[in-house]
């Protein structure tokens, strides 16, 4: 049986799968980039991504 996966990397891996497909994914954060976890994200796809903080 594997580990089981934080919500918040699978949550990343799910957008960042929906970006490659070309579908239209926005992300907003407030200042939460390390905690949520989201920074592949952010890195791959700035353009994508609205910081409110």
């Amino acid at each position: 049986m594997s580990e089981p996966m934080d919500l918040r990397d699978a949550v990343v891996e799910v957008l960042m799968e929906a970006k490659r497909e070309g579908l239209p994914v926005m992300v907003m954060l407030s200042d939460s980039a390390s905690t949520s976890k989201i920074a592949p994200f952010v890195a791959q796809y700035p353009e994508s991504v609205v910081n409110v903080g």
